[in-house]
């Protein structure tokens, strides 16, 4: 317990040190680009993979939804950072 409660505490501290120069626009941004795709990449593999095993099992419709999903959250990534400018 007391080790989660610790490597809280350092991410806590990490977010912080980040988040006080220019590198707080970076780790928004490498967050909200690998959270939903990496989300839905397993979403995807689940899916995929129970089709694969179970085709007429009604895992064909999750797959679809989390193939939509990562679209979705792909394009949502793209429509939030359309105009960010590098400085």
């Amino acid at each position: 317990m007391s080790i989660f409660l610790l490597s809280i505490n350092s991410l806590k501290w990490h977010y912080r040190q980040v988040s006080t120069g220019n590198n707080s626009k970076l780790f928004d941004f490498i967050v909200s680009f690998l959270s939903p795709l990496i989300f839905g990449k397993i979403l995807i593999m689940y899916f995929g993979t129970n089709y694969s095993n179970y085709p007429g099992d009604g895992y064909g419709y999750g797959l679809l939804a989390a193939v939509l999903f990562t679209l979705l959250m792909a394009g949502r990534f793209l429509w939030k950072y359309r105009n960010y400018q590098d400085r």
